[in-house]
């Protein structure tokens, strides 16, 4: 049975223990063929590779920045969903 995966919402960045920037896993999800990503960092508790409250604004700047680079439909629908949980 083949899949076609259309989305990704389990995805990391540098500012947690990821390796790709949120740029990085746009391009990435776009080349696959995906419609939305969600960027899931991990949070303020996990102490040795959280995301840090002071580069909560850099993740959000980077997070509208692919949004944008990327506009689409689909990716206007993937920085709706991002908002909706960072609100």
């Amino acid at each position: 049975m083949d899949m076609n995966l259309t989305a990704d919402y389990h995805t990391h960045t540098p500012y947690s223990h990821g390796k790709g920037t949120v740029e990085e896993n746009a391009a990435r999800a776009k080349a696959l063929g995906m419609k939305q990503i969600g960027i899931t960092d991990h949070g303020f508790a996990q102490l040795a590779f959280g995301l840090r409250r002071r580069k909560v604004p850099a993740l959000i700047a980077d997070c509208r920045a692919a949004a944008e680079n990327w506009e689409s439909t689909c990716w206007r629908a993937w920085r709706r969903i991002f908002w909706a949980r960072a609100a």
